[in-house]
């Protein structure tokens, strides 16, 4: 079988050298960054660009250069959005967060609609799960939860088309999971709604996607597409999604004034918007690198195109390993969860324990390595998902496109080691 490729290593070392502290911490000195699902790597263009922004005092609606820069780069951030996702001319919904955004939407569909069920996922992050668990109690509408299969770590498309009928009001669902690296086939889902109740709609959180591989909001052909920017080389403090016409004019929390399908509530911090045209300045720059032809979007495809394919090759690297270094998959004493079926379709985030350590203690070791990862607890962000596969606490690793090879072997190394009882070094 043919492995994934990796980017170029001078390609890789320009990418990195574009992020604050991708191999030292700030505060404790060198390590490894192998949290991005948490959060990724901050840009040093989005950072500089928020902090240079958000100096002027300037309000849009003036005359003033000030305010007409404000407005240009509220402007400029929306087309951002919209080039990034590809989703044309839909409307651009800002909010605190993607948890935010992802609430908004679903009570959009959930007040708008006239049916009596909501339709999720036991995979879906809480802020989608919840939203929909929120809005069904809300108003006396039925929860559908489409079961994870406990060995694969993911929900087939049939489970949930099996619970849309013509009175499903919404299908709420993660494009990728934050712990099994799951990749959910929201086109089908969506297809397959429209057939069974073209009424309904979908609304898809793509905060762990979008970071690592293309997308298409047009082609998936799904009512509301919601990612979080510093989820994806940016900044926190704003969330967006792009909706489709139809969910936009639904009743929704806007001015009594404003058109029926404006969703910007209050005045926006415009620095977050030009901090997120860094980023897509970015992708389209790394586009450019890679042979990408002037148009924007066509290099952001190839950007991120590229991006998916050092995702396979990093995550074909933890499970598999080198000729001389055993991947998770090989190391006595540990477990992968969720990942029988190998590592087709899914991202790069998995979450795995051991036979001998608990997570946290695991967690804390790998920190005493230089190693940053994450323990995934019981608790309100992780506690269904992990009770639906059958496991308890474990740690998470997840990369970003700046992960190089020597991280993820550094990785393996400490892995081995913990699993032997014997403490990982720096």
């Amino acid at each position: 079988m043919t492995r994934p490729e990796p980017f170029d290593p001078q390609i890789l070392a320009q990418i990195r050298d574009r992020f604050h502290y991708a191999d030292r911490d700030p505060q404790s000195g060198r390590r490894v960054f192998l949290d991005g699902a948490a959060g990724s790597l901050r840009l040093k263009e989005a950072v500089g660009t928020l902090a240079k922004w958000s100096r002027w005092p300037d309000a849009i609606g003036r005359p003033s250069p000030g305010s007409i820069q404000a407005s240009t780069s509220i402007e400029m951030g929306n087309a951002s959005v919209r080039d990034f996702l590809g989703a044309g001319d839909r409307v651009v919904m800002p909010a605190m967060s993607a948890v935010h955004a992802i609430f908004r939407a679903v009570g959009a569909a959930t007040v708008g609609g006239e049916g009596d069920n909501i339709v999720t996922t036991e995979l879906d992050h809480p802020g989608a799960f919840d939203a929909a668990k929120y809005f069904g109690d809300q108003f006396r509408k039925e929860v559908r939860v489409a079961r994870l299969d406990p060995g694969t770590g993911r929900v087939p498309a049939s489970r949930v088309l099996d619970l849309v009928d013509e009175r499903t009001d919404a299908i709420v669902v993660t494009h990728a999971s934050n712990d099994t690296g799951a990749v959910v086939d929201v086109e089908t889902i969506a297809a397959g709604a429209r057939i069974r109740n073209p009424q309904a709609i979908t609304i898809v959180d793509g905060v762990q996607y979008a970071a690592h591989r293309p997308v298409d909001v047009l082609q998936l052909d799904v009512d509301a597409y919601i990612f979080a920017p510093y989820k994806v080389f940016g900044i926190k403090g704003i969330g967006f999604g792009v909706l489709s016409d139809r969910l936009a004019i639904l009743p929704h929390w806007k001015l009594d004034a404003a058109p029926p399908h404006a969703w910007k509530l209050g005045s926006m911090e415009d620095a977050t918007y030009a901090a997120w045209t860094a980023v897509v300045d970015y992708l389209e720059w790394l586009g450019g690198e890679l042979g990408g032809p002037a148009d924007r979007r066509q290099g952001l495809l190839l950007a991120m195109g590229a991006t998916a394919r050092h995702d396979a090759f990093l995550l074909d690297r933890f499970r598999h390993g080198t000729d001389s270094l055993p991947g998770l998959a090989h190391i006595t004493g540990v477990q992968i969860h969720g990942g029988s079926d190998g590592i087709g379709d899914r991202i790069c985030i998995m979450i795995l324990s051991f036979d001998e350590v608990d997570a946290s203690t695991a967690t804390q070791m790998y920190e005493q390595a230089g190693i940053a990862v994450r323990a995934r607890n019981l608790d309100v962000y992780s506690g269904r998902v992990l009770e639906a596969l059958g496991c308890g606490p474990v740690v998470r690793v997840s990369t970003c496109h700046y992960t190089t090879a020597a991280e993820v072997d550094s990785f393996l190394r400490a892995t081995a080691a913990i699993a032997a009882g014997r403490p990982a070094s720096r």
